[in-house]
């Protein structure tokens, strides 16, 4: 994903940028250059969850505690 100006566009691991083909109706990666075509809106109608508590007490912590806590 690559980020300029507040506008988004994927990058593909052949190092092209993704955009949707109209006559095909597929996703392909063509272009070297991200233009109007490759930039993309990502939105998400979901609510973040917040993650239960399933860690142990040896768990918690930072880094450091949970190592000392393990040993």
């Amino acid at each position: 994903m690559i980020t300029q100006g507040g506008k988004m566009a994927l990058l593909s691991h052949t190092g092209c940028f993704m955009s949707i083909d109209q006559v095909e109706d597929a996703v392909v990666a063509k272009s070297r250059k991200a233009g109007p075509s490759e930039v993309v809106q990502l939105r998400c109608q979901t609510e973040r969850k917040q993650s239960k508590d399933d860690g142990s007490i040896d768990e918690k912590g930072n880094l450091k505690d949970v190592e000392l806590n393990y040993v």
